[in-house]
């Protein structure tokens, strides 16, 4: 079948290969290699038309045309990859240019620019490179900035803060991928706004989604309904908060808020109808295949060109084209043609969870659905349609159930029933909306549609907000490795082989996958059963510490307020979800612990120092910055460890007189001067300082 009726797969799997070696082994062939390659492949691909070749000898062809796409792949890559012209950690002067709309947060104004000059030495140097620019909250003025303008700023350029908790997201190795190695913060005072210089396309997209925004707001819809609305019929997400996020994810109806094949098949469907006049002229077909295909397009830029919108609009395409000139198309072959066009333009996007779900679930649909259609055949049509819909959602499940438990660590149990009602509510609220853009112009008629959706989305809202809060709807703190990850790849895998060829072989080695699964996650287990750690994590808001043995664990704090660990989910999810803690535990301020107890995983005490903790043999210290600077003693208190937070960082010299531990240990909450300050009184002192905004969470 891949040689005949899918071909480009034939291109698609080297070329896979080609861009993980490099990605992962850092493999980069020279080009004289690659034209070495290509020329040979080209002679035979000559020969092969032209001469005689006996077929026992095409495999010299295939081996040929395998390493050409192979090294293609890993060359590719490497040029779309690149380095940073910029100093780490350096202070410059710099002209950026905004190429996005500034995302505004609660802590931070957020939006990615491109450097075209850095001042060195007192002289400008031209340069080319994305990086990522903050501004502060209480920066009113650049509230104001907009996609195209130019400020000439003077800032510190860094590296993006790497992995710095256990198991915690990679943000640095993140944003490389995306070709951005540089962010800077920008205080108030040190930026000025010199100019504007927008790019035509994408100016006109911004623009269009404003129009948008506008009206749906003038249709009376607002609050979450417009967030829910905006993700899904534009792909804008900025306006959703994160308890939003959180019922659309935990409900399983997060896929429907990412612009994908669904809204693009609406869409497709809707235009393609209003289109029927043109099926009746000659060369009606063809011009109505480059309307749509303009279309498609146009919707995709429009909505961020995001993997899923692109693929849904490559395959559409390739089907539109083959359907107006009388071509037979394989699913097959569409999904691999426009798999490889993508991967060509930009081999980094298949790092991007969104790329490879998108294909998961599309791949998933088209084999499985047949197949776990026919096992039940329903005569009722309506009951036939609600079917179709549990079989599409299960078969999208069996693609993407691995990549979601691999990234999100978390399953939803109630995904068939979310299904049920999410799919459908989001197809009518897709068609009202375009009713809405269409209608808008009759002011009776635009309000009438815009009231209808408007009841549409909420209750859109309510039944997702309604599903989470069913006890036991979502599976949480969900650890899988790579390993297993892969296991449960082949094991699907496995699956489709054994519903395509009915051979036991494929069964055993489903089985054997799921084994190897099993092993791993009791061997694991097994290991964390018999380890006890302290983690102080690195967070800049708060001053967390983690003890942990055995299969429990307790998280403590030095603020005064209690709080569930979800607050801190950025610093601290990886690690609960590696060690099966769930996000609603609670953070526990030391200093209400007032009396001496045993919890089984550490022994506290209070005194007028501050809290002490006994754990695994160690002593450790987190000092009462209230009462420390009042007490004194003869001789420094030997021990092995004395926490400093932003609170007793100003009184360090105090607790030098008082503690002598193996390590002070300075953890993120301290301002950079303090630390400073500590490190230069160290150094005369010879004390030993450990200094988590440097090094990351200390894990012993």
């Amino acid at each position: 079948m891949f040689n005949t009726q899918v071909p480009f797969f034939k291109f698609l799997l080297p070329f896979v290969l080609g861009i993980a070696a490099n990605i992962y082994l850092g493999i980069a062939p020279p080009f004289y290699i690659l034209i070495i390659v290509f020329s040979i492949f080209t002679i035979c691909l000559i020969l092969s038309q032209y001469a005689k070749i006996h077929w026992n000898n095409r495999w010299v062809l295939g081996l040929i045309t395998f390493l050409f796409f192979l090294i293609s792949g890993a060359f590719i890559t490497k040029q779309e990859q690149s380095v940073s012209g910029i100093e780490n950690n350096t202070e410059l002067g710099a002209i950026v240019r905004l190429i996005d709309m500034p995302e505004i947060r609660v802590t931070s104004t957020r939006v990615t620019a491109e450097v075209s000059k850095i001042q060195r030495n007192n002289e400008w140097e031209q340069v080319d490179e994305k990086i990522l620019i903050y501004f502060s909250a209480s920066d009113s003025l650049s509230k104001h900035l907009t996609y195209g303008d130019i400020i000439a700023v003077r800032a510190q350029f860094k590296s993006p803060p790497g992995e710095q908790n256990p198991y915690q997201f990679n943000y640095r190795a993140y944003l490389e991928k995306k070709n951005i190695h540089r962010v800077a913060f920008i205080p108030s005072d040190n930026w000025l706004k010199i100019g504007n210089k927008q790019k035509g396309h994408y100016a006109i997209s911004l623009k269009l989604r404003e129009s948008l925004l506008s009206l749906y707001a003038k249709a009376g819809i607002e609050g979450e309904n417009l967030a829910v609305l905006t993700a899904l019929t534009m792909g804008y997400k900025n306006l959703l908060d994160q308890e939003t996020r959180q019922a659309f994810s935990a409900s399983g109806a997060m896929h429907i808020l990412a612009v994908s094949g669904l809204h693009v098949g609406v869409l497709f469907a809707t235009l393609s109808a209003l289109l029927f006049f043109l099926n009746r002229f000659r060369r009606g077909r063809i011009l109505k295949a480059l309307i749509l295909i303009a279309f498609l397009w146009l919707y995709a830029y429009f909505t961020g060109l995001s993997p899923s919108v692109v693929r849904a609009s490559l395959m559409f395409s390739l089907v539109t084209l083959g359907t107006a000139f009388s071509r037979k198309t394989n699913i097959y072959n569409t999904l691999s043609a426009s798999a490889f066009i993508i991967l060509v333009l930009n081999p980094m996007i298949i790092t991007e969870v969104g790329f490879q779900l998108s294909y998961a679930a599309v791949l998933a649909i088209v084999f499985f659905y047949p197949h776990i259609y026919k096992i039940i055949y329903v005569k009722n049509r309506h009951l036939d349609i609600v079917w179709q819909l549990l079989v599409v959602s299960l078969s999208a499940q069996l693609g993407t159930f691995a990549l979601g438990l691999f990234y999100f660590n978390q399953f939803s149990n109630l995904f068939l029933f979310t299904n049920l009602y999410a799919i459908p509510l989001a197809t009518i609220i897709i068609y009202l909306a375009v009713a809405l853009i269409l209608g808008s112009f009759i002011p009776f008629v635009g309000s009438l549609i815009g009231w209808v959706l408007n009841q549409v989305l909420s209750s859109l809202s309510y039944l997702v907000h309604f599903t989470e809060s069913i006890p036991y709807s979502t599976c949480e703190g969900i650890f899988i490795s790579s390993t297993q990850a892969i296991f449960i790849v082949v094991a699907i895998v496995s699956l489709a082989l054994l519903l395509q060829y009915r051979k036991v072989s494929y069964l055993f080695m489903m089985l054997l996958c799921f084994l190897g699964v099993f092993t791993e996650q009791s061997a694991r287990y097994v290991r964390q059963s018999k380890t006890s750690e302290l983690v102080v994590f690195a967070d800049n808001h708060a001053s967390i510490l983690g003890f942990r043995k055995g299969n429990n664990l307790a998280l403590l704090s030095a603020d005064t307020l209690n709080c569930s660990a979800s607050h801190h989910s950025f610093t601290l999810g990886g690690y609960l979800n590696r060690v099966g803690a769930k996000e609603d535990i609670v953070i526990q301020p030391v200093f209400n612990l007032k009396d001496t107890h045993e919890n089984g995983i550490y022994n506290i005490a209070h005194n007028e120092l501050g809290q002490w903790f006994s754990f695994k043999g160690k002593l450790i210290a987190i000092p009462n910055p209230k009462t420390v600077k009042h007490y004194s003693a003869k001789k420094p208190m030997n021990l092995d460890m004395v926490l400093i937070n932003r609170e007793s960082a100003a009184c360090f010299s105090k607790l030098v007189s008082l503690f002598n531990p193996n390590v002070f240990v300075v953890d993120q909450t301290v301002a950079h001067w303090q630390v400073a300050r500590i490190k230069e009184l160290a150094s005369e002192l010879s004390l030993t300082c450990y200094f988590i905004s440097e090094n990351g969470a200390l894990v012993l």
